[in-house]
């Protein structure tokens, strides 16, 4: 028997075809576990459970977004391995595995962040986000540290398996490619350009949208289909943030037509000059002071006369027995830089856009608080935390307010809410300077303590979230009543107008959905001594927040011809609310509410009674703000 030399182990060799069609696998079977991962993170914070035939439908249909995603991260690598192809097999190796374990990570953040964005917004991860990481220290305020720390936790994690996952999978350690042939680069090219395909989605006239995975009635199961990733990216993508572009809904002489009389007011007084019918005058002072307070998140659900909650008793006790109560309000979007905006000009919302960010748009806007100024009027705008998140003091500058006082300008131990300052400091020290100040004034106060994540000072932060929203809405009300004791214990009462509304609604308590009408209906309520004994205590007209503006300009005497969005509550010849998410639209009439979503290009929902005139008054609406919009 004969001992020779051993051989040399042949390295295992294989072709750069079969690392992408390894690497094709590894992302589809990665985005499908994270949907189903989606799903789960959604139940357990409380959402909706899919049956299995809808998570089926989710899987199948969302499959084909997933290889547009593919199609996005194959074709840059595909073109590395052509220019890689000229290193020593162990460098191309490592080249190519560090460069797809960066996208791998930079897919799983988004992935993650999607999970609990959506949780809160009901809306798949998209360019919004970016406009309040400006300010990354409020932009994660809402946050408990042990939820991001979990998050961040989760996203090391997947992050590091996922990575070994694709050195084991895509391309073994000790396995080399082949030597690329100009034949075999010809093939490799074709195949990159090929991906335009999964990318586009199809040959026809449509490419890849939102629309493409919708398979259902279910809004939340379409909703789960679509893919983070190619969600952000399209936003991302998009040639002008500025704009909006939808496809036409109505045409443009009958959403002219049906605006004009949607807007239309009995008696309307001209844009110039005290020439208000004094009957329609509910205030006894002429240039009464002003407060306006604007609360966080405090939905008419936590109401028991608006809703069905018990925690705004101060308000409650108010409602129908002193000052005028408005039951039917609706919030302008979902966001606190909308609402804002909508208060302050009367203006509605933008889809996935929001108009504070853009302040070449935001100073051609109208704004009250500047016809207050030219009235003589002195302006505070008070905020407990930082305004410059959100673009919030740009906002207020722009709007005529002469002095704005946030966090900064209280003392640091009172500083102790992730988001600043809480409401009863910021109440005090409004209550204090009011004494002072040069009248007539016009003060706003904008709360914080209603906001994630819900802590309230003093007390221990457990419980459930909505254990938490209904303890700080609780908070919230009972600040403000305490502000109301005050102000009535003081000389200043007898002339001063007091203004109270949220600037959104909230998905809690209950869970209400975007295209849902509670998720939008807000308290308003007038006070103070400045109005007069014989005022209607309800008013039960359907209207939104941007019908604030015209209604004190109108109670002042003064015209609005300004606030092409905005109505005088006591003039309107027809009620009306449009209220904006996301990607989407709705629109409250007397007797109902639908709500249309781009993405599907349907509508997505409807309560009560909803007439063909009626979905035609919310596309006229929503057609003639988005026009008025992109032509700022």
């Amino acid at each position: 028997m004969g001992f020779g030399r051993p051989h040399r182990q042949q390295a295992r060799t294989r072709s750069r075809i079969e690392v992408l069609i390894r690497l094709a696998l590894l992302w589809l079977l990665l985005q499908e576990a994270g949907r189903l991962l989606f799903l789960l993170y959604q139940w357990a914070g409380g959402g909706v459970a899919l049956p299995l035939g809808r998570v089926m439908g989710t899987l199948l249909h969302g499959l084909r977004m997933d290889a547009s995603v593919m199609g996005y991260v194959l074709m840059p690598l595909t073109l590395l391995l052509i220019a890689v192809s000229f290193l020593r097999p162990v460098v191309q190796r490592r080249v190519f595995l560090a460069t797809h374990a960066l996208l791998l990570c930079l897919y799983v953040c988004i992935m993650v962040a999607d999970w609990e964005l959506f949780r809160n917004w009901q809306s798949r991860i998209d360019i919004t986000p970016f406009i309040y990481l400006v300010k990354p220290q409020e932009a994660l305020a809402s946050m408990p540290l042990w939820a991001l720390a979990s998050l961040v936790g989760v996203v090391v994690l997947l992050s590091y398996l996922l990575v070994l996952l694709a050195r084991v999978a895509v391309w073994p350690r000790g396995a080399q490619l082949r030597r690329l042939t100009p034949r075999g680069g010809l093939l490799l090219l074709l195949i990159a350009a090929g991906m335009i395909l999964p990318i586009r989605g199809s040959l026809s006239v449509a490419p890849m949208n939102v629309a493409t995975v919708a398979f259902c009635d279910d809004l939340y199961a379409n909703q789960a289909a679509v893919n983070p990733a190619w969600n952000l990216l399209h936003d991302l993508l998009a040639s002008d943030q500025q704009y909006v572009r939808y496809r036409e809904l109505l045409p443009a002489e009958e959403s002219h037509r049906r605006f004009a009389t949607m807007m239309a007011e009995r008696e309307s007084p001209p844009d110039t000059g005290l020439v208000a019918p004094p009957s329609t005058s509910y205030l006894r002072v002429a240039r009464p002071n002003i407060v306006l307070v604007l609360m966080e998140s405090q939905s008419a659900k936590f109401s028991s006369v608006l809703g069905s909650g018990e925690s705004m008793p101060r308000f409650d006790s108010l409602y129908g027995r002193e000052g005028i109560a408005f039951s039917r309000v609706y919030s302008a979007s979902t966001r606190s830089d909308k609402g804002i905006v909508g208060v302050l000009a009367g203006y509605p919302a933008q889809t996935k856009k929001s108009i504070i960010k853009y302040t070449r748009k935001l100073r051609q806007l109208r704004f009250f608080p500047r016809q207050l100024d030219s009235l003589g009027y002195s302006s505070c705008f008070y905020y407990g935390g930082d305004a410059d998140f959100a673009n919030i003091k740009t906002c207020a500058y722009i709007a005529g307010f002469r002095r704005v006082v946030e966090g900064d300008a209280f003392p640091s131990e009172l500083g102790n809410s992730k988001w600043g300052v809480h409401d009863e400091y910021l109440y005090a020290r409004m209550r204090r300077e009011m004494d002072t100040a040069r009248r007539p004034f016009f003060r706003m106060l904008f709360t914080l303590t209603n906001h994630e994540p819900f802590e309230l000072p003093g007390h221990d932060n457990r419980g459930s979230e909505e254990e938490k929203i209904v303890a700080t809405a609780r908070y919230a009300d009972s600040c403000f009543g305490d502000f109301l004791d005050s102000l009535r214990a003081s000389p200043v009462w007898d002339s001063t107008l007091v203004i109270m509304l949220a600037d959104h609604g909230h998905r809690l308590p209950g869970g209400s959905g975007n295209e849902e009408r509670a998720r939008y209906h807000i308290p308003m309520i007038w006070l103070g001594g400045a109005l007069r004994d014989s005022v209607p205590h309800v008013v039960p007209r359907v209207s939104a927040q941007t019908d604030l503006a015209a209604t004190l300009l109108g109670q002042l005497g003064l015209g609005h011809g300004g606030f092409p969005f905005s109505r005088d509550i006591f003039r309107a010849a027809h009620g009306g609310a449009m209220v904006i998410y996301n990607n989407g639209y709705g629109w409250v009439g007397d007797h109902g509410a639908y709500f249309y979503d781009h993405d599907q290009e349907r509508e997505v929902s409807a309560e009560g009674e909803v007439s063909d005139s009626m979905r035609r008054d919310g596309q006229a609406f929503f057609t003639e703000a988005v026009k008025h919009y992109n032509g700022l």
